[in-house]
């Protein structure tokens, strides 16, 4: 199916038949390697054929799971070059790994790919960026990634939701800003009465 001049030519769906079934047989003891289910998948995007959303997201979320971070980051930004339709969950996956690895550089990195391929970070993205700053005591940065959250910055923004508020707040906290702490409490006490009237 992938030699030129094959009788029948690769499309999306057999890709997502194959790489997906590829995936499932990690429960039952695959003897395909996630490298050569990589490899599958640079060869498909080779003739424009890409994984949907969800089985891209799996394979980057098996791939972390087994320390192949590395090897998450290449996939997703060769589909990206590729010309691959992307979304935010295949990318908040990675970043995810990267935020446990304290990769803070990279996780940058991939903010900005995904600025310059247009594709719009959500609530859950906002949310592992916030997280991982605060956990890492950088919460500066975290309030910045808030600011834009909520629309300071022209074109980005998501819904705000309480479990941004509660990180930052259990954030701001833990690095003795107590009063900054309140203020956004109070700040999500109007959030949920705003809510609640609506």
């Amino acid at each position: 199916m992938l030699h030129p001049g094959a009788k029948f030519r690769v499309d999306d769906f057999t890709g997502d038949v194959v790489i997906g079934s590829l995936l499932r047989r990690e429960q039952i003891g695959r003897s395909v390697s996630e490298e050569e289910i990589v490899e599958l998948v640079s060869k498909f995007g080779k003739h424009g054929v890409f994984p949907n959303n969800t089985i891209l997201t799996k394979l980057v979320i098996v791939l972390c799971r087994n320390r192949k971070v590395c090897i998450a980051w290449d996939v997703l930004h060769d589909v990206m070059k590729m010309g691959g339709a992307v979304e935010a969950a295949s990318c908040n996956a990675l970043l995810t790994a990267l935020g446990r690895a304290n990769d803070f550089k990279r996780m940058s990195e991939l903010m900005a790919k995904m600025e310059e391929m247009g594709i719009k970070p959500d609530v859950i993205t906002f949310g592992i960026l916030i997280n991982q700053l605060c956990k890492s005591r950088r919460i500066d940065a975290a309030l910045e990634v808030f600011e834009k959250m909520s629309g300071g910055v022209k074109g980005v923004s998501a819904e705000l939701d309480v479990i941004v508020y509660n990180t930052l707040i259990d954030g701001l906290c833990k690095v003795g800003r107590q009063e900054e702490g309140l203020r956004l409490w109070i700040l999500i006490c109007l959030f949920v009465i705003e809510r609640r009237d609506e």
